[in-house]
């Protein structure tokens, strides 16, 4: 593992709308890796990510490499590569016209760079914005992001709309970009088989709060599903959140406490399976 730098910090990050709240929320996101931010649709993924853009005000502190958002902020992202939904470009505009109008945004703006990833993922530069499909739209966003030499890459859902195939080659691209080990990816997805593959942090989001942030592969060597007929009073205790079906209960352990289940089946979970049993396990506290 290498030494941990932080790219983005988070000290009591608070923004409150009219029914939802981030409250008091600490980050620290690592230089040089992926870090996937799961939860339930309106758990606050979005509304991070434009607190950490500065896209919304807010109460708190927010550093990137070091330098303040509220300082430095647009000097900054001269520096980050986004994707967000909506992306801002009027439908009107001809692809061309969108490098044309970020090259005078972005001072590192690469055009070549930017028309081999049009050509690479089979964008025609004469067409309007309006006449892409989401999925193009997202491949638009990705290439403008991948072409003003950003250092931190914020992407919102990158691979939402896009077929299994695509994905993966988005995928690709993202492991290609962190060859480089001082760029860092902080994306969001519902796609929680897209963080098995590439993510190596994981945050889990609920009701505007942070339940858990680990590396991905502590969190997988740390934990088991397990699943059995009926539960004892201790074990449980020891079930993070756990469900009871039609044949019986199912729960993530601990694997130090896998002697205690040795009438269950226990295997290993995927981020999907961490990510619904500890927001489960919240709900479970809040009865």
């Amino acid at each position: 593992m290498r030494d941990m730098i932080t790219a983005v910090s988070i000290k009591n990050l608070t923004k409150v709308y009219n029914n939802f709240s981030l409250e008091n929320l600490q980050l620290e996101i690592p230089r040089g890796y992926v870090t996937g931010i799961v939860g339930r649709n309106g758990a606050g993924k979005t509304t991070l990510m434009k607190a950490i853009l500065s896209m919304i005000r807010y109460d708190g502190e927010i550093s990137v490499m070091g330098e303040s958002m509220q300082e430095q902020g647009a000097e900054i992202k001269q520096k980050i590569g986004v994707v967000l939904d909506p992306d801002g470009y009027a439908g009107d505009m001809r692809i061309r016209d969108v490098g044309k109008m970020l090259g005078k945004l972005y001072r590192y703006w690469d055009t070549d760079t930017y028309q081999k990833y049009l050509q690479t993922f089979g964008i025609d530069e004469k067409k309007k914005v309006s006449e892409l499909s989401k999925g193009m739209r997202v491949k638009l966003d990705l290439a403008a992001a991948l072409s003003h030499q950003a250092d931190l890459f914020i992407l919102d859902e990158p691979t939402a709309g896009l077929d299994p195939m695509v994905r993966d080659e988005i995928l690709s691209l993202f492991a290609n970009i962190m060859q480089d080990e001082t760029k860092t990816i902080l994306l969001s997805t519902h796609i929680t088989s897209d963080l098995d593959k590439i993510a190596d942090y994981i945050v889990v989001m609920e009701d505007g709060r942070i339940l858990m942030q680990q590396a991905r592969d502590t969190l997988l060597d740390e934990y088991l599903l397990a699943k059995g007929g009926e539960a004892t009073s201790a074990q449980a205790q020891k079930l993070i959140g756990m469900e009871k079906g039609r044949f019986g209960v199912s729960g993530l352990i601990a694997k130090s406490d896998k002697p205690m289940f040795n009438d269950f089946v226990t295997e290993r979970p995927n981020v999907e399976e961490i990510m619904k049993y500890f927001i489960r396990r919240e709900e479970n506290d809040d009865l």
